[in-house]
């Protein structure tokens, strides 16, 4: 991920574009670790 640099979102369109994935990547990851083994398929 270096042609966009190390700032995010400060770097424009696509770091802004690799923010919001990388963000959404995480917030599916820990929402995963969340629930109860029981309930997963």
């Amino acid at each position: 991920m270096e042609a966009a640099g190390v700032r995010g979102f400060l770097d424009g369109r696509l770091g802004f574009v690799l923010a919001v994935y990388v963000a959404e990547g995480t917030y599916y990851r820990y929402l995963k670790m969340s629930t109860p083994l029981e309930t997963r398929t």
